[in-house]
């Protein structure tokens, strides 16, 4: 999920209608009208992952003359409230009050990632950097090696891992990856402020420990 908002406010009908032309062709694509101080009006989208993402986001830009800004892309988690009632969350601005949370819940991956054997010690680290669970490890002849871990989606999804796998490979490594199930995660709302106000467009869902 991503918020898109056009640069000029006067374009939101035709970012609506846009959006609309695109989902004729496109099921997967979903969206619902979002509203974010400073930001003004716009739309959260759904999205396959981030290369969809990509897709769409500049086929508004080329086909529909949209100049659009674009929010960190998030996923969904789940949240227990203390009076047992079960609520998904897609955006920040939908995070409840802290005081009202007994547990939450987050979407774990199992990640794929073929290598070069040249690459191999550079995967290792980006590995490193990341909330991970290692399951195997097999080496595919004498030059390719395929890595499979257990991670977070948000680990994949909104710290850009494909750039960064590419990025350590020099474009040679490749990922895929398959949802396996929800984990207790200890999360919560981190807020920016900016001279004492908080600004919401900032605001994102993070594990405590970095916030």
């Amino acid at each position: 999920f991503l918020s898109v908002y056009p640069e000029n406010s006067d374009d939101f009908e035709l970012l609506e209608d846009s959006l609309d032309k695109l989902k004729l062709n496109d099921a997967s694509l979903s969206f619902k009208p979002d509203f974010k101080d400073g930001l003004g009006r716009g739309f959260q989208c759904g999205f396959l992952g981030l290369l969809h993402a990509e897709i769409i986001t500049e086929r508004l830009r080329r086909e529909f003359g949209l100049n659009l800004v674009l929010s960190t892309p998030s996923v969904v988690y789940k949240v227990m409230s203390r009076n047992k009632k079960e609520t998904l969350v897609y955006t920040s601005a939908d995070w409840p009050d802290q005081a009202h949370i007994e547990s939450a819940q987050e979407l774990w991956a199992k990640l794929q990632v073929l290598t070069p054997m040249t690459y191999l010690g550079q995967v290792n680290e980006l590995f490193k950097t990341i909330d991970s669970q290692h399951f195997k490890t097999d080496y595919l002849g004498q030059e390719k090696v395929e890595l499979v871990y257990e991670v977070p989606l948000r680990e994949i999804i909104t710290k850009n891992f494909y750039d960064k796998l590419k990025s350590v490979s020099q474009g040679y490594a490749s990922m895929n990856y398959q949802i396996s199930d929800w984990r207790k995660a200890d999360l919560v709302r981190l807020d920016i402020l900016i001279l004492g106000k908080k600004e919401e467009a900032f605001s994102k869902i993070v594990p405590t420990k970095e916030a």
